[in-house]
């Protein structure tokens, strides 16, 4: 007996598959996808490698800047980062101090930040004429860094920058006021006091000298990263505070360049 089908070919056909052509636009639309997302993959681990290098900095900066304003001497966190400190002034040869060639100097909390405390202008004679520039740099380890960058066999891979500490002395009263005065630390105060002059601008005189030997702007220019070849990268950012103590200047050490505190003064 001859058994016939009667289902209709509609049914018959329901579980077929995709055609290739299908899957050729399915896996089309999927590259193109994919391709966008990896095109974007560089551009996130670029921008979140920014973020983590500007939290950083702005953590190193707030420590420094602390630290050099209250003169701190025991900031341990600060020398174990410091590669090296270069002083460039406008009397003679540059100070070159790096962790390897002079680590009784450099690998000490007290003298890193003594030294990155140099000020800016130093006067070199009693009269305050013979004015010395001094420019002070340092290239570090992040220290708010993972403790793996920390360990001195990984420093190569650690994120450095250079940063440049200015101490430049602050004074808002216009020359006139102060008439003739200058803030050399040699000088007392009555062989500086103006000959002539009225009353109000002596006083002038005084408020102003006394503030150009308290008062101070601290300037730290942070550049970054510094690569292998000691090159510079091109990102920077600025910070800027006042310091409202003397600066005290320890001892002499090679050329003109000392060990300066700022010590502020208890109220």
């Amino acid at each position: 007996m001859k058994v016939f089908n009667t289902l209709p070919d509609k049914k018959r056909n329901s579980r077929s598959g995709f055609t290739m052509v299908e899957i050729a636009i399915s896996m089309a639309i999927a590259a193109f996808a994919l391709v966008a997302i990896l095109g974007n993959l560089p551009k996130g681990i670029q921008v979140q490698q920014e973020n983590r290098e500007d939290t950083l900095i702005n953590q190193d900066a707030a420590l420094l800047m602390e630290g050099i304003r209250n003169g701190a001497r025991g900031f341990r966190g600060l020398f174990n980062q410091v590669d090296r400190i270069d002083i460039l002034n406008s009397a003679g040869a540059p100070l070159t101090l790096t962790l390897q060639d002079n680590a009784d100097i450099v690998s000490n909390p007290e003298r890193v930040v003594s030294l990155l405390t140099t000020p800016k202008y130093i006067f070199s004679d009693n009269a305050g004429s013979n004015v010395v520039t001094n420019e002070v740099y340092a290239v570090v380890r992040s220290i708010s860094g993972s403790s793996g960058e920390k360990d001195p066999d990984l420093a190569d891979f650690a994120f450095k920058y250079r940063v440049q500490a200015e101490i430049i002395p602050f004074n808002p009263f216009p020359s006139n006021f102060a008439l003739t005065f200058t803030n050399s630390p040699n000088q007392s105060l009555a062989a500086l006091a103006p000959a002539v002059g009225t009353a109000a601008q002596t006083n002038n005189w005084r408020r102003a000298r006394s503030m150009n030997q308290n008062f101070y702007e601290l300037k730290l220019t942070y550049r970054w990263p510094v690569l292998d070849n000691g090159s510079v990268g091109r990102r920077k950012r600025v910070y800027r505070t006042m310091v409202q103590s003397p600066l005290v200047q320890t001892n002499i050490t090679q050329n003109i360049v000392g060990y300066f505190f700022s010590m502020p003064q208890a109220n």
